[in-house]
């Protein structure tokens, strides 16, 4: 399938097109590789995915979604403490 693509400066695919636009290269790809942002690069006018760094980006997210996930436990902690808190000064 054809597509057109801007690489960044680390040569991975940075921005999609269906039509020809200035700045743009013409590639061939597979449908399941269009629009993936920066796993992708571009060898003799065909996309590559660079599936290692897929799953790098993917476990990456995976781990900032735990972090957030503990973020989102301390303060509904703090949240039920303070309510307490609240409760035993007024009774």
């Amino acid at each position: 399938m054809k597509s057109f693509v801007t690489v960044n400066s680390a040569g991975y695919i940075d921005m999609w097109s269906n039509q020809k636009v200035e700045g743009f290269a013409e590639v061939e790809t597979s449908e399941n590789n269009i629009n993936l942002i920066n796993v992708c690069k571009v060898e003799n006018g065909k996309v590559i995915l660079d599936e290692k760094r897929q799953k790098e980006i993917i476990s990456n997210q995976r781990a900032e979604k735990t972090e957030l996930e503990k973020l989102r436990e301390e303060l509904l902690l703090t949240q039920e403490a303070l309510a307490a808190l609240f409760e035993s000064n007024l009774g």
